[in-house]
C-alpha cells in the first residue's frame, strides 16, 4: 500500500510539473513572439495610418467639387455591429481601427473573391473611417485592383481606407508545393503566410476569407485578445475532394492530379485561387 501510494504520489507531481511547465512555456511563447510583432509593425502602423489620412483629405477635397452620386448599389448596412455596442444602440461610426482580410489570393476574380470585396464594401459602409488591410500576394497596384472589383463585381470602394500588404510567402500554401500530404502541407505553410501577415501589421480584428484555419488558430494563440472571424469559401475539405477519391470520377489524390488512389493521369486547376485551396493527397 505505501509503494502504491508514493506511486501516485509521483504520478501527480510529475503531471502537475509537466502541466505547469507547459503553462509557463505557452505564456512565454505567447508574449514574447507577441510583443515582438507589435513593436516590429508599430512603426509601419503609424505609416500606413497617415498614409491614409493624407489620401482621404485628397479625396474630399476633389469630392467637395463634384455633385453627389447616390449609393453604388450595395444595401444598406445597419449600424448594429456586434460587440461594439449595446443591444439595439447604433455602432460607433468615428471607430478607426483596422480589419485584416487574409485572402493571398485577391486577384483572382472568383466567388469568393466577391464576398472579399463586399465585406469590404460593408465594413466601409458601417465604419468609414476604418481601415480595410487585405494580405495577399498579388501584385496588382491598388488602382488597378479596385478598377478590376468595380467592372467585374459592380462594387466601388473608396480608395483611400483600403490597404494591400504584400506577402512573399504564398508559395507555402500552393497545392503544387506539396505533391505528397497537401492538406498537411497546406496548413502547416497557412501558418509561415499568416505570420508574414501579422510581420507586416496587426489588426484590430482578423478575417480569414480563404478558409485557411491554421491562420485563425495563429492570431488566436499569440493575440487572443484581437476578434477573428471567417468566411470559407474553399473549405479544407469539401465533397467535391471526397469524390475526387474514386478512381472513377478522373480524378485523385496528390493536389487533384491524375486519376485513382495514386494520382497517375494529368489534370489543371481551374485557377490560381483554385490551385490555392486546400486539396486532398
Amino acid at each position: 500500500m505505501p509503494r502504491t501510494a508514493s506511486f501516485v504520489w509521483g504520478l501527480v507531481n510529475t503531471i502537475l510539473t509537466i502541466g505547469i511547465a507547459a503553462y509557463i512555456f505557452k505564456w512565454l511563447l505567447q508574449t514574447t513572439v507577441g510583443w515582438y510583432l507589435r513593436r516590429k509593425t508599430s512603426a509601419q502602423r503609424s505609416l500606413l495610418l497617415a498614409r491614409v489620412k493624407l489620401e482621404e483629405s485628397q479625396l474630399q477635397l476633389r469630392e467637395s467639387h463634384l455633385p453627389k452620386s447616390d449609393e453604388n448599389g450595395w444595401e444598406k448596412v445597419e449600424k448594429h455591429a456586434v460587440g461594439s455596442a449595446p443591444n439595439g444602440q447604433e455602432a460607433d461610426d468615428e471607430w478607426e481601427g483596422i480589419v485584416g482580410f487574409f485572402h493571398p489570393f485577391c486577384n483572382a476574380g472568383g466567388g469568393g473573391e466577391r464576398v472579399l470585396w463586399a465585406a469590404i464594401n460593408a465594413t466601409q459602409k458601417r465604419w468609414p473611417k476604418a481601415v480595410c488591410a487585405v494580405y495577399t500576394g498579388d501584385d496588382a497596384n491598388k488602382e488597378e485592383m479596385l478598377t478590376k472589383v468595380e467592372n467585374r463585381f459592380n462594387i466601388k470602394l473608396r480608395p483611400p481606407t483600403i490597404i494591400f500588404l504584400p506577402l512573399t510567402t504564398r508559395y507555402y500554401v500552393l497545392s503544387t508545393t506539396y505533391p505528397r500530404f497537401t492538406l498537411l502541407g497546406q496548413s502547416l505553410g497557412s501558418l509561415i503566410l499568416a505570420y508574414d501577415a501579422f510581420s507586416l501589421l496587426i489588426p484590430n480584428i482578423f478575417i480569414d476569407t480563404m478558409g485557411y484555419a491554421f491562420a485563425l488558430a495563429f492570431s488566436k494563440f499569440f493575440f487572443p485578445t484581437i476578434p477573428t472571424g471567417a468566411y470559407v469559401h474553399y473549405p479544407t475539405i469539401s465533397t467535391d475532394m471526397l469524390g475526387s477519391l474514386n478512381s472513377s470520377a478522373g480524378q485523385g489524390l496528390n493536389a487533384g492530379t491524375g486519376k485513382g488512389l495514386r494520382g497517375t493521369g494529368t489534370s489543371s486547376p481551374t485557377s490560381t485561387a483554385a490551385s490555392a485551396a486546400p486539396s486532398i493527397s
